[in-house]
């Protein structure tokens, strides 16, 4: 698993407040989405590194808010390369879980987050290019 270092983790941590809130939505930090779909809701975050595994879809990355709350976030429907170590990505009418379970004697808690629809996902200020889609949207044709 590939890692930010903490010190540049910082500064990008603090460049997240220059980020413009869409007028539509209200920002958030992770501890204040509710369990379920948070509708209006945006939540701005850095990414701190890809969750490494054998399975080629969904993608895992662990993010950090503006807030420096660590949370995972679950992506269906893109290419690996659509989302990278250090981008700073805003979530649009987030989905949260709260996942709690124990294995192998530890017991694990957190924040699990993800969006309906590709759409939901601005990286870097920008919405993800179709080259980025992995699937094809059957409301494009």
């Amino acid at each position: 698993m590939t890692r930010i270092r903490e010190t540049s983790l910082h500064a990008q941590i603090q460049s997240l407040a220059n980020i413009d809130v869409n007028p539509l939505y209200n920002r958030a930090i992770v501890d204040l989405l509710h369990d379920g779909l948070n509708k209006q809701i945006e939540v701005v975050a850095t990414v701190r590194c890809l969750v490494k595994y054998d399975n080629q879809a969904p993608f895992y990355y662990m993010l950090c808010d503006s807030d420096g709350n660590s949370f995972v976030l679950t992506v269906f429907g893109i290419q690996k390369e659509a989302i990278k170590l250090g981008d700073q990505v805003t979530l649009l009418d987030p989905i949260c879980k709260f996942v709690d379970f124990e294995w192998g004697g530890k017991h694990y808690q957190f924040k699990s987050v993800r969006v309906y629809f590709v759409k939901g996902i601005v990286v870097n200020g920008n919405p993800l290019r179709s080259n980025h889609s992995s699937l094809l949207d059957a409301s494009h044709n």
